[in-house]
């Protein structure tokens, strides 16, 4: 542990992960290695139907079992869940750096600020990429790139294969038929006069030219005895090494972006904001000058009072630096879970998921038609339809693959959004606990009575669950598309790779997306705690909250009620405002516990005007009041000064 000592908080997270991704891409490694070089080997010593033919290459399939139907089914399902569990794990691990990357250092919120910009913190934004440095967002993109072969290909490793009777090569209009054929019969009994005219294929097969399709006479065979044979046809479960190639490449590349990002520090010297606690921190000890007299602030004034500056994508700059100055308090509006999330996000992440939605019906639609869902299996089965598509005919393997898996990649990208949901809320959730008890910031560098985080922003409690049900539904959509192998037998034992589908499991994965999707829905109408400003990640909303007025401010603005002194005096003592003393104040306010709202410490004897801030214990935190005028230290500050100067 001893070369980890230079890390803490999520970036200790962050090494851990890179360990996992880079521990999961060797043994990935390990089985490519494998399955390319002794599974074949054996598979083609064993099979007897080779006819001196390879059972593959090493860029071509390795069969890992062969055997019982059922068998080979269960175990497909389970290979398919641990597959999902890995691919879950080195996903998560991509998103963790890909979050840790958009989240803006101090100097870029400031650059934001002054422009009349603002970030977010301690969600996944595209907007901050404007005010971000051109390392992290290249990173960013990478690893967000790396991760669409993984969602395309991943759940396709292992194929079903299954024996099936096939008449090929022959002619196509009546010799590709089963006529004549039931299950578990080797021919049908031909004495009697309805099979008048019927050609079987059994004998059509040995038969390369036919004199005529149908002949005017009895075709009669009288049976002496039958002898019945029980044969079960083998399945197989194997592996395809050309995609399993590309998983461990791009694991091997999201390996080496993770290496790169701890090794580079490409946040610079200075710590990103990773969470709420770390802006908090940030906006006490280095108050902003920007956002002084503003403590009222909150996002839907952001919303109300937006002035677009420009149309590019993602803009939506806006001076809001007007609204500085005392304003009514009123707390009229319910204070609610969904108030944290922007409307456009509400929108775009409803489309995104209600659209996916209404496709899985349709889809449910069309499979039910094509077959019953009694007839379905859940796992992967040779009972189960075959789509028919002629587009589909004569498609290479990654081809299907990449058709089988594409409700894979929507879901993940519909998770990134229902993520990002429950991340923005529960934000809220933990900023509006500042305004009911004392609580210590949670930060990624603790210092005093600050807690550690080693997660960014959702709690175990709600982040595993969601991770649990992300490789739940994976392993479900595993069930409703699938690659699967045909082979014919005996003849030729031609192998030919196209699509099936499990109406059952269409139906288990429709409903299972349904009850998860809406739960949000149901949270957004939860009331939040307290009566704290919402913020909603906004940085200008937390940086307003954050003006601590401090003990020389408050003997300050007592003072110029009483003394008189001159401009270049108040300017001196000003100037001392901002010394070291008041710097280790403030450093120390933000390592203590603290709470949101009214400080009576923050008006002076003959003002009207009050401050809303974060305040330590020792303060007289109250809730704020209804109709009183509220503002920030620069109403008090000023005050002071224009007594002083009237003086």
């Amino acid at each position: 542990m001893g070369c980890f000592s230079r890390f803490s908080g999520w970036k200790l997270t962050a090494v851990y992960l890179t360990i996992l991704v880079s521990t999961l891409t060797t043994r990935l490694f390990f089985v490519t290695l494998f399955v390319s070089l002794f599974a074949l080997k054996s598979d083609d010593e064993e099979d007897a139907f080779t006819n001196g033919r390879d059972a593959g290459d090493a860029l071509g399939q390795s069969v890992l079992y062969k055997g019982n139907c059922d068998t080979t089914a269960k175990a497909n399902l389970w290979i398919h869940l641990l597959i999902n569990i890995v691919s879950t794990g080195i996903l998560a691990s991509s998103n963790f750096f890909m979050q840790g990357l958009v989240a803006p250092t101090r100097a870029e919120v400031d650059a934001a600020h002054r422009s009349g910009h603002w970030l977010e913190i301690g969600v996944q934004s595209l907007k901050n990429f404007r005010f971000l440095g051109w390392r992290k967002v290249l990173f960013w993109s990478l690893f967000s790139m790396s991760s669409v072969p993984l969602h395309l290909v991943f759940n396709a490793l292992t194929h079903w294969r299954h024996l099936m009777m096939i008449i090929y090569d022959y002619d196509d209009i009546y010799r590709n038929k089963t006529v004549g054929w039931k299950r578990a019969d080797v021919l049908m009994n031909t004495t009697n006069t309805t099979d008048l005219n019927v050609m079987n294929p059994l004998w059509t097969v040995d038969t390369f030219t036919h004199p005529r399709v149908f002949k005017n006479k009895y075709r009669v065979m009288q049976v002496d005895r039958c002898y019945s044979e029980k044969y079960e046809a083998p399945c197989r479960l194997s592996i395809a090494n050309s995609l399993l190639l590309i998983v461990c490449i791009m694991c091997l590349f999201k390996t080496f972006l993770c290496v790169l990002v701890l090794k580079l520090r490409v946040w610079g010297n200075e710590n990103p904001l990773m969470t709420p606690g770390d802006a908090i921190a940030s906006f006490i000890s280095r108050p902003d000058e920007e956002t002084r007299g503003m403590c009222t602030l909150t996002m839907e004034d952001l919303r109300k009072t937006a002035k677009p500056t420009s149309t590019r994508l993602g803009e939506t700059g806006q001076n809001y630096k007007w609204l500085q100055g005392p304003r009514q308090w009123q707390n009229n509006s319910p204070r609610k879970f969904g108030k944290a999330v922007p409307r456009n996000i509400w929108v775009l992440s409803s489309l995104l998921i209600g659209c996916s939605l209404i496709v899985a019906s349709v889809m449910l639609s069309i499979a039910i038609q094509g077959q019953s869902l009694s007839n379905s299996k859940f796992m992967h089965a040779p009972q189960n339809e075959d789509v028919k598509d002629d587009h589909l005919d004569n498609l290479p393997l990654i081809s299907l693959t990449m058709v089988a898996n594409t409700p894979q990649l929507i879901l993940s990208i519909c998770y990134l959004a229902y993520n990002g949901l429950f991340t923005r809320m529960l934000a809220e959730f933990e900023w509006s606990k500042y305004s009911v008890e004392f609580r210590s910031l949670r930060v990624t560098e603790p210092r005093g009575s600050q807690n550690a985080t080693y997660r960014l922003q959702l709690p175990y409690r709600f982040s595993i669950p969601l991770i649990i049900i992300s490789i739940a539904l994976h392993w479900i959509y595993s069930n409703c598309i699938y690659v699967s192998n045909y082979e014919g037998y005996p003849y030729n034992r031609t192998v030919t790779v196209g699509l099936q589908f499990s109406s059952k499991a269409i139906l288990v994965g429709l409903l299972v997306s349904i009850g998860v999707a809406i739960t949000p829905l149901f949270l957004a109408f939860v009331k939040l705690p307290g009566v704290m400003v919402i913020a909603g990640a906004n940085s200008a909303v937390i940086s307003a909250a954050c003006h601590y007025p401090s003990t020389k401010l408050k003997s300050l603005s007592r003072a110029t009620s009483k003394l008189s002194m001159r401009s270049n005096e108040y300017d001196s003592m000003s100037a001392r405002l901002i010394g070291d003393e008041e710097v280790e104040e403030l450093r120390d306010v933000s390592r203590r516990k603290i709470k949101w709202g009214r400080m009576s410490m923050g008006k002076s004897d003959e003002s009207s005007v009050g401050h809303l801030g974060f305040g330590t214990e020792e303060l007289d935190i109250e809730k704020p009041v209804e109709g009183e005028y509220y503002s920030g230290v620069k109403d008090v500050y000023d005050e002071g000064l224009r007594r002083m100067r009237v003086l």
